[in-house]
């Protein structure tokens, strides 16, 4: 199984903020979304907990629906579940944390 870590930032006024969070590729699947040019959105809907559309796009971000905040992913990067147990010193959530991960 493949993880990756997502980057997504987050412009709110004037402060901006970087949020990291680990997906395995069953998890990204199951969201409707596997690095589809077209879907961030989607993934975005799911981390933010808002009702991102399409619609929604202002280039490459996304305004959330209260139209206060603008996000969009800002990188993607491959990791490994060796990695993990440093990340998460780091402040980086993993997805299904306590679940045994399988490489």
């Amino acid at each position: 199984m493949d993880y990756w870590m997502y980057s997504f930032h987050e412009q709110n006024g004037e402060h901006e903020y970087i949020h990291r969070h680990i997906y395995s590729s069953k998890n990204l699947r199951d969201m409707n979304y596997w690095q589809q040019d077209d879907a961030d959105h989607r993934i975005l809907s799911a981390f933010f907990l808002n009702n991102i559309t399409e619609e929604s796009s202002d280039g490459s971000a996304y305004w959330t629906d209260d139209g206060m905040r603008l996000v969009e992913i800002y990188s993607v990067d491959e990791v490994k579940p060796s990695q993990f147990d440093t990340l998460k010193l780091a402040g980086v959530y993993v997805e299904n944390e306590n679940a045994k991960y399988e490489e």
